[in-house]
């Protein structure tokens, strides 16, 4: 079985998730500074893994719900969505269930993109989205966070770009000498705690 078709709620999968990461700064303090700083980086990048893992769950899991009831209103992007032939074919030919067959499809056609900035996970919800368009969305999400869109969205962009830098850079700011930008428990723990609290905030605006 694979990780995406586990029995476990994706929130829940996500709370796990970032639980770990919320273990890796908690134990920065007891490892002498390089380790601990390490220790912060790492628990920055499985945040934000945390969150495109869990849009990826929400989306395998509600766009199968809805493709499976007749009765419920499908979203127009979902209502585009291109099914290959050899999917239908399984369904028809084969008589597989609708749901196992398009969630297949649905991940191989999602599984190599990543969710992890606000364009693209609003376009990834908008497969699920029936009445509420990503711009409405992101409001809502403000609302819930207390926020005005232009923070929350300065904000989550800040954490990407550091995660960015983390993963893809090594964090280093200088080449010669392999020096790396200093990094605290204090900021690690915002940036885990703001993708605890942004998927939170989701998480109410969604189906």
């Amino acid at each position: 079985m694979s990780v995406a078709q586990s029995s476990i709620e994706p929130h829940q999968q996500f709370l796990d998730n970032i639980a770990y990461a919320e273990g890796l700064v908690a134990a920065g303090p007891f490892l002498r500074i390089d380790l601990a700083e390490d220790l912060y980086r790492a628990a920055w990048v499985q945040a934000v893994s945390a969150l495109d893992h869990w849009v990826h769950l929400e989306v395998y899991k509600t766009a199968t719900s809805i493709v499976s009831d007749a009765n419920r209103a499908r979203p127009p992007r979902l209502e585009k969505f291109p099914l290959p032939w050899k999917y239908i074919e399984r369904i028809h030919l084969e008589q597989e269930r609708l749901r196992d067959v398009f969630r297949e499809a649905l991940e191989a056609e999602l599984g190599r993109s990543t969710f992890q900035n606000m364009e693209d996970i609003g376009n990834a919800f908008q497969l699920i989205l029936a009445d509420k368009s990503a711009g409405a969305m992101w409001t809502a999400v403000a609302q819930e966070l207390d926020m005005i869109k232009a923070d929350v969205t300065a904000k989550h962009k800040a954490v990407l770009y550091r995660r960015n830098k983390i993963a893809h850079e090594s964090d280093i700011v200088d080449a010669t000498t392999g020096q790396r930008r200093p990094i605290t428990q204090a900021e690690a723990s915002d940036a885990v705690g703001w993708i605890k609290d942004f998927v939170r905030a989701l998480k109410r605006t969604i189906p």
